[in-house]
């Protein structure tokens, strides 16, 4: 199978410029979020700031305008006494009615009298007062059944300055018409309806002190509405670029998770494209030795059919001989059999390379078994072999190696017995059933057949039914 890892560095380049684009993209965008937020925060900010002293004037202004309207309803509050007194005389004269017919009555009353009435004709009480109609008119005014309730509800706020001007004309020089007591001699509803007149010109005076106070307090009103609707607006702005700042906040976090993705998506590949171009230009230069690497493991994989035969030769017949013996017969006989049988081998085959790695004879070496040849292959046969070994060992070496191996797999495990312990069999037994390492010191030239059939391998452990 071809294989070009050249082609995938090229598309993992064309990756990472691809995401390279992403980053840029949105590294814009969030740059232009930030932007735009500081706008808008700046913006909201100009407007709280323009909100608060306008509304800081209002509420000056709506000060004033309390202090004016104060002003105003206690300088017409002077000229109330006075109108209530007026509007008492008039309840009084509509309770005698007969007063005003008396005066009605007469053909041709005093002088004073008639300017009295004059003077209300003059401020218009009813549509059908006639100023220019003289007593007769006056007479026709207050044969209206509704003349007295028309002066009661007088609409005040209404009056003219020409008929102010009108009245005050009449009553200039004229002592009887500032002077209610004395004009009662003459009429008592005469001089009530004096007392009315003299109100309605004393609340008008009053009222021209008032009128560029209201005039005054209406047009601060008006500003002050205007500067209501002004902060309204202002604070539906401030509200909208608030709603703006937090929606391109929200909008920022995800643009900048988003960045941050990305960003380390380019890094983990452009770490990946870093550590692609190493290992390729490390194959580059391993090339040659893989090549003389593959053609040696094709000729040792050639033949390991003659090793392996040997090997297991020397497994299966070589323990019982020593070291001399099994060199001639595994490396003379069985070796040079098999070169006349032209069967494939190594010519510097050795049972111990090959049955045993470099690390596996350090360890055996740690675990305090010599290192010299025979003690390997005593090693082999006792790690290899199908059968249980015995150790024929004068000096100790072997007992104490396979004691310290199985000690180092797990120490609580491995039993140690002989055949004149009490009970020996139970403690085999349990080891067999179980897996334990089972070991029998000082065996003599001849081993109790009781074990036999366990160094046979007949053995079936299983549940037994009562």
């Amino acid at each position: 199978m071809s294989y070009y890892p050249f082609k995938d560095v090229k598309l993992l380049q064309d990756q990472i410029n691809m995401a390279k684009m992403e980053v840029d993209r949105a590294s814009k965008t969030t740059q232009e979020l930030i932007k735009n937020i500081e706008v808008a925060r700046k913006q909201a900010n100009e407007e709280k700031a323009a909100g608060l002293i306008l509304e800081e004037q209002l509420t000056k202004k709506q000060k004033e305008i309390e202090i004016e309207k104060e002003e105003a309803k206690r300088d017409l509050a002077a000229a109330e006494p006075v109108l209530v007194q007026a509007a008492e005389a008039l309840e009084e004269l509509r309770k005698n009615k007969s007063k005003i017919d008396e005066l009605k009555a007469y053909a041709n009353p005093s002088d004073a009298v008639k300017k009295v009435l004059q003077c209300v004709m003059e401020l218009r009480p009813m549509p059908s007062a006639d100023p220019s109609g003289g007593w007769s008119a006056a007479r026709a005014m207050m044969g209206d059944v509704r003349f007295l309730q028309h002066l009661l509800n007088y609409k005040r706020d209404e009056i003219k300055a020409k008929w102010i001007r009108n009245v005050q004309k009449i009553m200039k020089g004229s002592k009887a018409l500032n002077n209610v007591k004395a004009m009662k001699s003459k009429s008592s509803a005469a001089a009530a309806m004096l007392q009315w007149v003299l109100a309605i010109v004393k609340y008008y005076e009053v009222a021209l002190t008032v009128e560029p106070k209201k005039k005054k307090v209406a047009k601060m009103e008006h500003e002050a509405y205007n500067g209501r609707t002004q902060l309204n607006q202002t604070k539906e702005k401030i509200w909208k670029l608030e709603e703006d700042v937090n929606n391109m906040t929200v909008e920022l976090k995800q643009a900048q998770e988003k960045l941050e993705v990305l960003t380390a998506k380019q890094q983990k590949m452009a770490a990946n494209l870093l550590a692609a171009e190493q290992l390729i230009a490390g194959l580059a230069n391993n090339k040659l030795r893989w090549q003389d690497s593959k053609a040696h493991y094709l000729e040792r994989q050639r033949l390991l059919v003659g090793d392996c035969l040997v090997a297991a030769a020397f497994l299966s017949y070589a323990g019982a001989f020593t070291f001399q013996f099994r060199k001639q017969m595994i490396y003379d006989d069985f070796f040079h059999h098999l070169n006349g049988l032209k069967v494939p081998m190594s010519e510097d085959f050795s049972v111990a390379n090959l049955l045993v790695s470099a690390v596996e004879k350090s360890k055996w070496r740690s675990e305090g078994l010599p290192p010299d040849e025979l003690s390997i292959q005593n090693g082999i046969l006792t790690t290899r072999s199908k059968r249980f070994p015995l150790c024929i060992d004068p000096q100790m070496q072997a007992s104490a190696w396979i004691k310290h191996r199985e000690k180092s797999i797990d120490p609580k495990t491995l039993q140690i017995g002989t055949f004149h312990d009490d009970g020996f069999m139970k403690k085999l037994e349990s080891a067999v059933q179980y897996g334990y390492a089972f070991i029998f010191d000082n065996v003599g030239e001849e081993l109790d057949p009781i074990i036999n059939p366990i160094l046979e391998k007949q053995v079936r452990v299983g549940l037994s039914v009562g």
